[in-house]
């Protein structure tokens, strides 16, 4: 469980108001202010919203109360596993609290509900972790408190360390009951506590332990309104005194004449500053006059600088256009005869290359005739083995048949046969001998039956017998009979339509066809193997080459030159020609450059004639220069002068300037301190008034006389109460013998706070090491230098310091529990010197890795090394969230 926000309404301090802490991190989160200014009334109500249920009023939750009466409202953000929750809290009139789902704003718990989800929240309330963890003012050390308070902080610690060593240490002490001790005790015991060592409901114990705490909570409440009305009229002395220093005449007066005169040096300070910044301005602008007429003076200067070079130039020009116009033209001749002698050279090349194909094609036509001649011959031969392979395929194509299809046929005749002999096994017959042939003949199926015919008979089967009537003869079912009939037809009709596909009129007669078609199939590819080696591309392909050589001797003409002679003249004019480009190639590249650099030299020569005109034109006449020349200087003269004085003025008004923003300042702080203290005066006349009313009530009541009573009788009754317990003693024999059994595994038991604790006390002191006590479960001694000091007579500083180290540790055992719990201190750490301070800072911050760990201090100064997250409160009313 996390916390991540703290809300407070019309609680102590903040009457009729509210503030807020939000958004509280993880690890270390810290709130550092000034005494009196809400840090533990923030801490008690964040208590009492976890520890102090809503419909009761205990002296924790009259304390949270204002004077001035009404419900104190708390709100409490926290985030868990299961997601972010709001808890809800009012106490006194309109009494209620509320779980609220923030994701959801749905209300997942109310009234007692809603407290049962927080006691589970905090395992066991104030006796629980967060007792242990959750530290108020003044109360850092472990063990302190009442005896009440010190067992129910020994239990919460002796929890956490059974729940990270397992089950162990409970296991050994299981066995030891003091099995007679509780039968002797149990009568008595019964009587005054019920089985779990509360007091009996109804018990005498449990009236006297009832009327004890009614009369501690009046008591308290009285102390509370005495130490109110103390505390009331002393801040009212106080506040009476503040306003006496404030209302001083004197001091008065010169806070008054503070801010007049920090008026009055502002204005004179304002002033000088007017005057500067017109100074400064003047000073700009005649810098500015005098770039202007250096500028001007320069740029004339830089003309008639340029116009002479220009002159200079043009001269210089002129010659170098006239050599360049010359190698132009030279260039150009030469440019114009390497031209003719490429064109002579092209005319030689191409006719070479005429002569070479003329000498070439001569040379084909006499291959080609060679060619045409074996051509001819393969082709003729080509033609008539496409006859033959025409023929045989067309002889294939009749005697289609194959193996897969006789393979049927012959099954199929297997089939008929094995069917025919099952058939005439099975078959019952009647065979007719006539004594007189001549006579009377049978009838069956309207057919007379001859001598010696058999007759098949099926199930049923009938004979008329002329004058003697109808013969029926049964042989069982015909059912089977029927289908095996039917089954051959079928049979014998699939093996007929097989071999009229391939036209046989028998099975046999098809394997003899099939062998003739496989004898014509194997001639047919070795024919058209055979073709396919004459004519590769096929007859067609031959016949255009035919033609193409045909055609080429009909078109060749014989050449003058033979092969070699046309190859040899070729080379010898792609040599010349090779050459004559070469020279055309430099002649061309020399008339180019001689050409770019005339243009060049011409543009030069007119962009010159040009910028000298226009400066002639700007410049007019020599005397007209000269003047000119001298105005600019004088111009440029007189502007330094100006300028310079501008200069002087400048920097004599910044030196004796005073700085206005210290001289505003100063002015500012006078003002604010007069406000500032008349606010405060406002807010102590008002704070005073409030003081006398409260005062005035609360003296009128007699509170000290009714306190003086309820004190007598509470200490009566607190007498009755020893008595009782000192009958119930047996309880604390048992508790002994618990002990007693714990100290056997002395060293399993405290294993796991030890590992804790080692690194952290490392952090404060070096070689140091702590034992505990086996019956408080709290460091009893610690050791370092060889020696061992009680606890108990160390310093307060190191006492708190181990106190809280000692909190961390048993933090981290919480969440390693699986139950992690905030660490919560209110002002601790205040006996610490700066080195001891800076390592427990390093403690916690080494803790809030996997821990929440919130501080509350009024050592600003200090606690700002400290890091963290900084809390802040702000004003807050109730619905704004």
């Amino acid at each position: 469980m996390k916390l991540r926000a703290l809300r407070l309404w019309n609680v102590r301090k903040f009457a009729d108001r509210g503030i807020a802490i939000e958004n509280i991190g993880d690890g270390v989160n810290v709130l550092s202010a000034e005494n009196e200014f809400g840090k533990s009334t923030s801490f008690d109500a964040l208590h009492a919203a976890f520890f102090q249920p809503f419909s009761g009023t205990p002296k924790s939750v009259q304390l949270l109360r204002p004077y001035s009466g009404g419900s104190p409202h708390v709100e409490v953000d926290v985030e868990t596993p299961e997601g972010q929750f709001r808890i809800s809290k009012t106490y006194y009139a309109g009494k209620k609290a509320i779980i609220t789902e923030i994701a959801t704003n749905r209300i997942i718990a109310q009234a007692d509900a809603a407290e049962a989800w927080i006691a589970k929240l905090m395992r066991g309330g104030s006796t629980g972790p967060a007792g242990l963890l959750w530290v108020q003012q003044g109360a850092t050390e472990i063990g302190g408190g009442s005896n009440k308070e010190k067992d129910e902080e020994r239990r919460v610690r002796e929890d956490v360390l059974t729940s990270v060593t397992d089950d162990e240490v409970e296991f050994l002490t299981g066995g030891r009951r003091m099995s007679r001790v509780l039968e002797r005790t149990k009568a008595e015991l019964e009587r005054l506590v019920t089985g779990t060592g509360k007091p009996k409901a109804g018990g005498p114990y449990a009236e006297v332990i009832t009327e004890h705490a009614e009369l501690t909570a009046k008591e308290a409440d009285l102390k509370a309104q005495i130490d109110e009305l103390r505390s009331a009229l002393d801040a009212r002395r106080k506040k009476l005194n503040r306003l006496k220093d404030l209302n001083d005449p004197d001091a008065a007066r010169e806070r008054l004449q503070q801010k007049r005169d920090g008026a009055e040096r502002l204005d004179a300070a304002k002033e000088q500053s007017g005057k500067l910044a017109m100074a400064e301005a003047e000073e700009k602008l005649a810098a500015e006059k005098c770039q202007t007429a250096n500028r001007a003076l320069e740029s004339h200067q830089s003309k008639l600088e340029k116009l002479d070079k220009l002159t200079a130039q043009l001269v210089n020009g002129a010659a170098q256009f006239e050599q360049a116009e010359l190698k132009r033209d030279e260039a150009l001749s030469a440019n114009d005869a390497s031209q003719k002698a490429l064109e002579v050279c092209d005319k030689r090349l191409n006719d070479a290359r005429g002569l070479l194909v003329t000498a070439q094609r001569t040379k084909d036509a006499e291959r080609a005739a060679e060619q045409f001649t074996e051509l001819k011959t393969q082709l003729e031969k080509a033609e008539a083995l496409r006859g033959e392979i025409e023929i045989l395929a067309a002889e294939c194509s009749v005697l289609a048949v194959d193996d897969k299809l006789i393979n049927q046929l012959d099954a199929l005749e297997r089939q008929i046969e094995t069917l025919n002999i099952t058939i005439h096994s099975e078959a019952v017959t009647v065979h007719v001998d006539y004594v007189e042939p001549g006579g009377v003949q049978i009838i069956h199926d309207g057919s007379a039956l001859t001598q010696g015919q058999t007759v098949k008979v099926s199930s049923r089967t009938y004979f008329d017998i002329p004058d003697i009537g109808k013969l029926t003869i049964s042989a069982g079912s015909d059912a089977s009979s029927g289908d095996q009939d039917a089954k051959l037809q079928d049979l014998k009709a699939q093996l007929q339509r097989g071999l009229a596909q391939i036209e046989c009129d028998s099975v046999v007669a098809a394997r003899e066809q099939l062998s003739r078609a496989k004898d014509k199939t194997s001639y047919l590819a070795q024919k058209r193997s055979e073709l396919d080696v004459r004519a590769p591309d096929g007859i067609e392909a031959l016949r255009q080459r035919a033609v193409q050589l045909e055609a080429l001797l009909t078109a060749t003409v014989p050449s003058e030159l033979g092969l070699e002679d046309a190859e040899a003249e070729l080379a010898a004019a792609i040599e010349a020609h090779r050459l004559a480009a070469s020279e055309r190639e430099k002649a061309r590249a020399a008339f180019q450059n001689a050409k770019e650099d005339f243009l060049r030299k011409e543009i030069m020569i007119a962009a010159m004639r040009k910028e000298s005109q226009e400066l002639e034109a700007e410049l007019i006449s020599e005397d007209e220069r000269t003047t000119r020349l001298k105005s600019l200087q004088h111009t440029y003269s007189e502007a330094q002068e100006v300028l310079e004085a501008a200069r002087k003025t400048t920097a004599h008004l910044r030196e004796n300037a005073p700085d206005l923003e210290s001289v505003t300042a100063a002015y500012e702080r006078a003002s604010s301190t007069l406000d500032r203290v008349q606010a405060e005066i406002d807010l102590l006349n008002k704070e005073v008034a409030e003081l006398d009313g409260r005062i005035s009530v609360s003296s009128g009541h007699g509170i000290e006389d009714e306190y003086q009573e309820i004190s007598g009788r509470c200490a009566a009754v607190k007498t009755r109460i020893e008595r009782f317990e000192h009958e119930i003693s047996a309880l604390n024999r048992l508790k002994a013998v618990l002990e007693e059994a714990r100290s056997s595994a002395k060293e399993r038991y405290f294993e796991p706070v030890m590992a804790e604790l080692k690194p952290l006390l490392t952090l404060l002191l070096d070689e140091a090491h702590i034992t505990f006590d086996e019956a408080t479960l709290l460091p009893s001694t610690l050791g370092r230098e060889g020696l061992d000091e009680d606890i108990n007579l160390l310093s307060g500083g190191m006492r708190e310091q181990l106190a809280i180290l000692t909190r961390l540790a048993f933090a981290r055992l919480l969440a390693k529990s699986g139950s992690p719990v905030p660490v919560i201190l209110d002002d601790a750490l205040v006996y610490s010197d700066d080195e001891r301070i800076e390592r427990m800072f390093d403690a916690l911050h080494r803790q809030a890795n996997d821990l929440q760990i919130v501080v509350f201090s009024c050592r600003q100064r200090a606690f700002e090394r400290l890091g963290g997250n900084g809390l802040h409160m702000t004003s807050w009313t109730p619905g704004e969230t």
